[in-house]
């Protein structure tokens, strides 16, 4: 018992090192690295979306005004707000570096999805094309930020306030239309791949729908795919983080994906618009796959954590790890400790495994002599090695 516990003890410690060396280091190279091996053809695109076979509006003259920015800080990170309808101009992570190096910089918008700026609005009717180069009216209000505009066809808000205690933003849109009424109103997130990318096969598009998890790599998002059952949220992932929006809405979205480019596609929640005034409250969460922090979001967003068939067991081996990660603070001794609690666990069934083995492993011979004596009867040779 005692040697193979320290042959256990020992693989667990070989296993820790070449997971480290062999699979954790290579894999946390400079995202910056994975930048410069993307094609300049992953570029995001200026296109406002469209619905199915409404026509693609040109877009207009970019501004010639400075653009301005507002800096919210809170407990996730800093977040920087824009003064167009793309209003996410830059979400940096705390306490996430994009390599092991302490130097390294935080995890941000660009690292998970490949684009620097995120959450664009824009609407299915052509003639509201221009609004996707407005600038609007940025103001500071407590905890959070708030963007205007208005003209002769419309009247728009857009408000992000921090949630005390928790790891969302909540994003409170309302829109009032003067002149002619579009059909629907789309909330759409980007994300871009490349075949030099190390986490390619893990860069997804997501949403819930009919109680359950579907998802679309970038790879495969050659065509536009419409979901028309209503959608609960959708998310852009990587291997460990998410951008995802999540409705707050008694109006039920549908979901739509296109592509933009080669491994280049956005997903969108698609509002329609019923009367010329629409107000839509969305959580926007932006972090780690962390099981308890993505069920604060919402309960259902702990699917975009993909645990394989063996979810049933890893759940609970999960939660025990964080449990002894608690008191330990460090995840190798933690898993060295749960791997030595399921050794004992399974202690009494691999004893009896190693027992009826050893037991059979005796009667071998004599069942050797009753083969070579009854080779040729088959059914004799049955009826004495069961009586054996």
């Amino acid at each position: 018992m005692e040697r193979r516990l320290l042959v256990t003890i020992g693989l667990c410690f070989m296993i820790l090192f070449g997971w480290q060396k062999f699979y954790i280091e290579p894999h946390t190279q400079p995202i910056s690295e994975q930048m410069q091996a993307t094609p300049p053809s992953l570029v995001a695109s200026s296109q406002p979306i469209v619905a199915g076979a409404i026509a693609v509006p040109t877009a207009p003259a970019a501004s010639t005004q400075p653009h301005q920015t507002l800096v919210l800080n809170t407990d996730q990170g800093e977040i920087t707000i824009g003064d167009t309808l793309k209003s996410l101009q830059g979400w940096k992570l705390n306490g996430f570096r994009q390599a092991l190096d302490s130097s390294s910089p935080p995890v941000d918008l660009e690292a998970v999805t490949h684009q620097s700026s995120q959450l664009e609005i824009a609407f299915d009717d052509p003639s509201y094309s221009y609004l996707s180069q407005v600038q609007g009216s940025l103001s500071s209000i407590p905890q959070g930020v708030l963007w205007t505009f208005e003209d002769a066809n419309v009247k728009l808000r857009r408000e992000f306030t921090e949630v005390p205690g928790q790891p969302y933003l909540m994003l409170n849109f309302s829109a009032a239309f003067k002149a002619r009424k579009p059909n629907y109103l789309f909330f759409s997130l980007q994300s871009s791949s490349s075949d030099q990318d190390i986490e390619a096969q893990d860069r997804k598009l997501v949403y819930w729908t009919e109680k359950s998890l579907s998802d679309q790599t970038l790879k495969d998002a050659s065509s536009q795919k419409d979901v028309l059952t209503p959608v609960r949220f959708a998310a852009a992932t990587s291997r460990y983080f998410n951008l995802a929006l999540v409705n707050q809405s008694p109006i039920e979205p549908k979901a739509q994906i296109q592509p933009v480019g080669p491994q280049h596609a956005r997903i969108s929640l698609v509002y329609p618009l019923a009367t010329a005034t629409i107000q839509i409250p969305l959580r926007v969460y932006f972090g780690p796959k962390e099981l308890n922090t993505l069920r604060a979001v919402d309960p259902a967003l702990d699917n975009t954590v993909d645990l394989g068939w063996f979810q049933i067991v890893a759940y609970p081996l999960l939660k025990l790890l964080k449990l002894l990660h608690r008191f330990v603070n460090n995840y190798g001794v933690a898993i060295i400790l749960l791997t030595l609690f399921v050794k004992i666990i399974t202690y009494p069934l691999n004893y009896k495994s190693m027992k009826s083995m050893k037991e059979m492993s005796r009667l071998q011979p004599q069942l050797q002599k009753i083969k070579e004596k009854y080779a040729n009867e088959k059914e004799r040779l049955n009826q004495e090695m069961l009586s054996l």
